[in-house]
């Protein structure tokens, strides 16, 4: 988008470390930069590429901050799953920088951009090789912050919230603590009630096939809730039109039928009104402080 007038040419501008603004070019030896209020930014954080050891080869990520000394460190982990995180400008993640805590955002199998043997790896086993991607580059990540130091963080949305508390439930002491926003049970029960968009998608990819051969076995978070013991927030939409905010209710329930009387609180936050991305939707600022704050180490008991 641009337009011409009397002051110069305007251009929509964003990059990894400055959000969407405008670009006024009086000159074209001498661009400036203006924010869409009118005023300059600064202060924003700089993201980077930097690849991980993986299983098979290497997983890219996009890092904030850094990983091995910052005071706390966050495992991102995008939806999809046919999606990837990109060296773009992200608010919550500049949120999570400006607080001292660290991201690392992973594109593990499964992911778009790096060829189609990477977007197919998960081909019919999701929660297979992308898990083992995640597991370890969190062993790895907890490995560089040495001992005594807290131990990665676990935020996921959608694919990326189930990917999160399978990796909890997997490996249940390499984690300090997990957000999953609009998480689903499992493939089969998403393909069960789920909108004929998302049931067109797990059939392209698979996604109702089940895991038998290791010790994790079948990707059910139901059947795994008793393994998820770490401090955790669960976030749904009242009106999520992809993933029933049932899921999420559902999985509440077991846990906290599951969950020993000793053990780290469970919190689940169902947002009135509010679809599939709670921290974007209308009233989505004072969601994103809930999980700012829980990321923070605050234990959030409401819910």
């Amino acid at each position: 988008m641009a337009h011409w007038s009397d002051a110069g040419l305007h251009l929509v501008h964003s990059a990894a470390d400055r959000p969407t603004g405008v670009i006024t070019i009086p000159d074209p030896s001498r661009p400036r930069v203006l924010a869409a209020t009118g005023e300059h930014w600064s202060g924003w954080a700089s993201p980077r590429a930097r690849e991980y050891p993986a299983p098979a080869g290497s997983t890219e990520a996009v890092v904030y901050g850094d990983p091995a000394d910052d005071p706390r460190l966050v495992v991102a982990l995008h939806g999809g799953p046919e999606a990837a995180w990109q060296l773009s400008f992200d608010p919550l993640f500049q949120r999570l920088a400006a607080e001292e805590i660290a991201v690392v955002a992973p594109n593990q199998r499964g992911s778009t951009g790096y060829g189609a043997a990477h977007r197919e790896g998960i081909q019919g086993v999701w929660g297979g090789p992308d898990l083992a991607d995640i597991l370890r580059l969190g062993r790895h990540l907890a490995a560089g912050r040495g001992p005594g130091r807290p131990r990665p963080m676990l935020y996921g949305a959608s694919y990326g919230g189930y990917l999160a508390l399978l990796a909890a439930a997997a490996e249940p002491d390499l984690w300090e603590r997990a957000v999953a926003v609009a998480p689903f049970l499992s493939g089969r029960l998403l393909y069960e009630d789920g909108p004929a968009s998302v049931r067109n998608l797990i059939d392209r990819l698979g996604g109702c096939e089940e895991i038998h051969d290791d010790d994790l076995g079948p990707r059910d978070l139901l059947r795994l809730a008793d393994r998820i013991r770490l401090p955790l927030l669960i976030v749904h939409g009242e009106h999520d039109p992809i993933i029933p905010v049932g899921h999420s209710r559902r999985l509440h329930e077991r846990l906290r039928r599951t969950r020993r009387a000793d053990a780290e609180p469970v919190t689940y936050l169902e947002v009135p009104g509010a679809g599939h991305d709670p921290l974007s939707d209308i009233g989505g600022h004072a969601v994103r402080e809930r999980v700012l704050g829980f990321l923070r180490g605050g234990q959030d008991r409401a819910g």
